[in-house]
């Protein structure tokens, strides 16, 4: 299942969190086994919408990770993101999404309702905790590693 997709990763983010995307691809496509991210800085179509942006990143992927940060959440962009993951998540019946906290949340009862559920029903890794990278490398789809 999903070998047509493009990408093995989504990274959905605050422009603010910027250095989260950047050691993740720095650290996930540089050392084995190696991931394919998509990241909209890098990766998007000039010119196409950004709803139709992260509309495509999220069905060429297999994973989304979404870096939940205060800033995101209140960011107007981050209700489209989070709808578009959701919905494709149900959609495929397959959990696709990881959940990175980076920071303090806003209190949860102010949250979507469906980011709430997601919280409180999945397991959720937070940014430089122990272990994030052997974690977030479970989280993602397995590769075989390369051995040269």
């Amino acid at each position: 299942m999903d070998e047509d997709k493009t990408y093995d990763a989504f990274i959905c983010y605050s422009h603010e969190d910027r250095d989260v995307a950047v050691e993740l691809s720095a650290e996930l496509e540089s050392k084995s086994p190696f991931y394919t991210l998509c990241i909209h800085e890098r990766d998007w179509t000039p010119g196409n919408t950004i709803s139709f942006n992260v509309f495509q990143s999220v069905r060429e992927s297999r994973r989304t990770v979404l870096v939940l940060s205060e800033v995101f959440l209140k960011s107007p962009w981050f209700p489209i993101e989070f709808k578009t993951v959701f919905h494709q998540m149900m959609e495929d019946r397959m959990d696709r999404i990881i959940l990175v906290i980076k920071g303090e949340l806003p209190d949860s009862s102010t949250l979507d309702p469906d980011l709430q559920l997601l919280l409180q029903t999945k397991t959720y890794l937070e940014w430089n905790e122990r272990w994030f990278w052997e974690k977030i490398r479970y989280a993602l789809p397995h590769k075989k590693k390369s051995f040269q």
